[in-house]
């Protein structure tokens, strides 16, 4: 089975995909206070699938939560072993479907990994077998609605690329999950937030977004040129914001019992 390994993008990976601060508090209060709700009391053993640099999952790191991490990216891991945390963070290079931890975990955390994973059905099977909750979701900031990555992305369909993902999106997923039983809820925020239009532009020039790089060399330089052509004639300029939101999308998963 192939798996799309962030190793390209590890040293970069915080800076280039940066969330505001009120969306990492948010995120730290929702887990906390859903298990609070059940009355389970801290301290809390959690385990992250795709945990990568930690970038939003080490906010629930304390004296009184735990935090184990797998990822298939070593320099992924790193980078997450560089931070502080008030106490060790265990981690484990492994995928969602072939988890080494059988400790009973009060909640398994997937962010922004389930559409990386195509045999999903093991992967809820290896959930079920270490806690009672998930939460699976997305903490983003909005970079795809930029008028750069828009006409990055209409370029290649006018060349005939377009990508196909492997996995199920979060909002799938949970309905796939919903429609097996499963007991769903959503919450969602969003926070108004700028993005640096030369940011986007380098980062598309790089090839740092994950949906890049299956996209071929030749096609990928010709859809740079167009947008190269759009900065000269000051159609977007670099050295201006653009407005967006970052958005916090979380879907907790009751495994207790089916509904039917």
């Amino acid at each position: 089975m192939t798996y799309t390994n962030f190793d390209r993008v590890a040293y970069i990976y915080d800076k280039t995909r940066s969330i505001p601060s009120e969306i990492l508090t948010s995120f730290r209060e929702k887990i906390l206070n859903f298990l609070s709700k059940y009355e389970y009391k801290p301290p809390y053993n959690f385990l992250s699938i795709g945990v990568g640099t930690g970038r939003v999952e080490s906010t629930i790191v304390s004296k009184r939560n735990q935090l184990f991490g797998i990822d298939i990216s070593n320099l992924m891991l790193k980078e997450l072993k560089k931070k502080r945390t008030e106490t060790p963070i265990f981690l484990a290079i492994a995928d969602g479907c072939s988890i080494p931890f059988r400790n009973s975990f009060h909640m398994v955390i997937a962010i922004h990994v389930v559409q990386l994973i195509k045999n999903y059905k093991k992967l809820i099977k290896e959930i079920e077998n270490i806690s009672q909750f998930a939460v699976i979701g997305d903490a983003f900031v909005d970079s795809y609605v930029h008028p750069l990555f828009q006409r990055y992305k209409s370029e290649l369909e006018k060349l005939g690329w377009k990508k196909r993902h492997e996995g199920l999106f979060s909002d799938e997923f949970a309905g796939y999950l919903s429609s097996e039983g499963y007991l769903i809820e959503k919450d969602e925020i969003f926070f108004p937030t700028t993005i640096s239009n030369s940011a986007i532009y380098n980062s598309l020039k790089q090839k740092q977004y994950s949906s890049q790089w299956k996209i071929p060399e030749n096609l990928h330089n010709r859809t740079m040129k167009i947008l190269q052509e759009s900065i000269q004639n000051k159609e977007i300029r670099l050295e201006n914001d653009y407005l967006t939101n970052a958005y916090l999308l979380l879907y907790f998963v009751d495994l207790r019992e089916k509904l039917h």
